[in-house]
């Protein structure tokens, strides 16, 4: 009898490692495919990302305000310097703000004082320091209202006219225990006259202190009595726009 010829296995019905070929065959392309995509992803361009340019930090105005006056803003030795309005008035959201003072005590519009000369001696200083913002303080130590409004409208005129862009408020004298509102109206009146006619801000005290925020000489504020006008005066300069943004 003659031999039969064996039918060869097909190879995807072969095995090899106890698994059909067509299995591995599987894992091959898959092997290949997963390859190819690390490849594919390895060597892509990375995209270039620009940074947003940076916006830097918005910086606070610095202001310079000249304080023109007589005790009140030259101090005494019972007061430190640090505790007068105009330091008082520098804090919070005026605290930006630098300080020039120019105050001579017994000083006014008209009162040399004891030889150091009446407010308009102090102008050209005041000029010079370039200001935002003038602060004409007084004064208690004037007397006559009709030659103190001549003086207070001369220096106003002046400092309008040599700093035209700043901001000019003349601080009227103040009611103290001594001389009561009565005693410092008439100058007050001559003072705001003046400004109102050159163009100039008046804002008057008269009310702002009561007496215990005076010394024992019922004349000089306490270092309260500072606090208080150095925050009104804050008040009022907000007001004007005045301020450090």
């Amino acid at each position: 009898m003659g031999s039969r010829s064996r039918r060869k296995t097909p190879l995807w019905r072969r095995s090899w490692g106890g698994a059909p070929m067509w299995g591995w065959a599987i894992i091959v392309a898959g092997t290949i495919g997963c390859v190819a995509m690390l490849v594919s992803y390895a060597t892509r361009p990375v995209p270039t990302v620009e940074a947003a340019p940076l916006t830097p930090p918005k910086e606070a105005t610095s202001l310079t305000i000249a304080f023109l006056g007589d005790s009140y803003t030259a101090g005494t030795e019972r007061i430190p310097k640090a505790d007068l309005y105009p330091a008082q008035t520098l804090t919070e959201e005026l605290a930006c703000a630098t300080a020039s003072l120019h105050g001579e005590g017994g000083t006014g519009y008209t009162n040399p004082g004891d030889g150091r000369g009446v407010f308009a001696t102090r102008v050209t200083d005041v000029v010079a320091d370039k200001p935002h913002v003038v602060i004409v303080q007084g004064s208690i130590n004037d007397g006559d209202p009709a030659a103190t409004r001549r003086a207070a409208g001369s220096l106003l005129t002046q400092l309008r006219s040599e700093l035209p862009q700043a901001t000019i408020v003349a601080l009227g004298p103040i009611d103290t225990p001594r001389l009561g509102a009565g005693g410092v109206q008439p100058v007050s009146a001559a003072i705001e006259s003046a400004a109102r006619s050159v163009g100039v801000t008046f804002i008057s005290p008269i009310g702002w202190l009561s007496p215990q925020d005076y010394l024992a000489d019922r004349t000089h504020p306490t270092p309260q009595g500072h606090a208080i006008l150095g925050a009104q005066l804050r008040t009022q300069l907000a007001r004007l726009g005045v301020d450090c943004d």
